[in-house]
């Protein structure tokens, strides 16, 4: 996996490393499912790792083409080869769990940042911070 940013990413400004809606999200270049080619870069030496592993600066002054759309069930099938056996795999053994169970990988850990398991539904649950002083709801 990489994860495409754009030119101006900086890493001292987190919010530059986010695209905007002219280029993510249904129907753009960034779109679930899309086959995309472009030009990009590894990221300057002061990008902290683990991020910097898979982090490339697209060039947005070379053309950017999208070669074909997935349905979500190819999608899946394609990505299925890149899966990890367990969390733990699927970051170079950098995970970590806090006292509150929450898992991370640590700033400066030289390996991978994004990784991908196959589970089940009911093995997955969202929680949404109401009041980061207050707990989950």
């Amino acid at each position: 996996m990489i994860r495409p940013e754009p030119p101006s990413a900086s890493a001292t400004n987190e919010v530059s490393r986010f695209w905007g809606g002219n280029f993510a999200g249904p129907g753009q270049f960034f779109s679930v499912g899309n086959i995309v080619r472009f030009d990009a870069s590894p990221p300057p030496a002061n990008f902290p790792f683990p991020h910097a592993t898979e982090d490339r600066l697209v060039d947005l002054s070379k053309p950017m083409d999208v070669l074909g759309q997935l349905t979500l069930l190819q999608t899946a099938q394609a990505v299925a080869g890149g899966t990890s056996p367990t969390l733990e795999a699927a970051f170079d053994g950098g995970l970590v769990r806090a006292a509150s169970n929450k898992a991370y990988v640590l700033e400066g850990h030289i390996g991978r940042s994004l990784g991908a398991i196959e589970i089940t539904a009911d093995q997955i649950q969202f929680h949404v911070a109401t009041n980061p002083n207050n707990g989950k709801q």
